[in-house]
């Protein structure tokens, strides 16, 4: 007849072999977190081994874009070391760098392996000039972005009174006059082969009222109020003919033009003469 076994005795064999599969999982674990330190190490060796190398380093640096922007600003605005490792530049942060220059609208940095970083510039198109405690350009839209000195934009209107918005750089301007100066900027696009930006001093900006323009000849205020541009510079095209035609530029003091289909004269005009 068979033993039973005890089972109140302990089982021997059976914890040995639990003893031994338990060590071998821990030796296991072990050589797992060995052999990623390892790994580790071995990589970050390797890292700062190519980091010193010259195979990555920056050869070249090629920039387009630039009119306004100098080739060495933006070069010292990326800061970029000569020869540089590759490996240790971040192109998003050198398009945020070059994107902080005031004439930089929007930058693109890539890289073109081996040594030779591309970076492709788009600059800001200035729309007008304004004076708010000092003279600034806006570009298209909206924004006002740098000083600028009048005399080097002859070919922008310059745009007065409005110290009372307290814009500064990087400002906008507000809509009720950004949205109204770029239709009047158009329709003076359209007029520009007899009246070119550069016969116009100023333009004066008044709230409730609109624009009014201002010749270089006698300085006479031309008022245009707020729409409507290019139907009412059609009519004053008509009242320069007349101006020309009947000697009468040394008269007048100040045209009006915003009213539907009529024209105010204001000036010193001589009496009619009876025949």
């Amino acid at each position: 007849m068979k033993a039973r076994k005890n089972r109140y005795r302990p089982d021997w064999q059976k914890r040995k072999r639990t003893l031994v599969s338990w060590l071998k999982e821990l030796f296991f674990a072990l050589f797992s977190v060995a052999g990623v330190v390892g790994l580790s190490a071995l990589l970050v060796h390797s890292y700062y081994a190519l980091l010193g190398t010259d195979w990555l380093a920056v050869e070249e640096i090629q920039v387009s874009g630039l009119n306004h922007v100098e080739h060495r600003e933006a070069l010292d605005a990326m800061g970029v070391c000569r020869r540089a490792n590759v490996l240790g530049l971040k192109m998003h942060q050198l398009s945020r760098r070059l994107e902080d220059l005031p004439w930089v609208r929007s930058a693109v940095v890539r890289l073109d392996m081996p040594g030779r970083l591309v970076v492709e510039i788009t600059e800001r198109e200035p729309l007008a000039i304004v004076y708010a405690d000092g003279f600034h350009l806006v570009d298209r839209e909206g924004l006002v972005f740098t000083q600028a000195n009048v005399k080097d934009y002859p070919h922008l209107l310059l745009v007065t009174d409005l110290s009372d918005y307290g814009l500064k750089e990087n400002d906008s301007l507000p809509p009720e006059i950004f949205e109204p100066l770029k239709d009047l900027l158009s329709a003076l696009e359209k007029v520009h082969q007899w009246l070119p930006v550069s016969y116009i001093s100023e333009c004066h900006w008044k709230q409730e009222e609109g624009f009014v323009l201002y010749t270089i000849r006698k300085a006479i205020p031309i008022r245009l109020g707020m729409d409507d541009f290019q139907e009412k510079l059609s009519r004053l095209y008509r009242v320069f003919g007349v101006l020309t035609e009947r000697r009468w530029w040394e008269s007048v003091t100040r045209i009006d033009l915003d009213y539907s289909k009529r024209v105010y004269l204001e000036g010193d005009f001589p009496a009619p003469k009876g025949i």
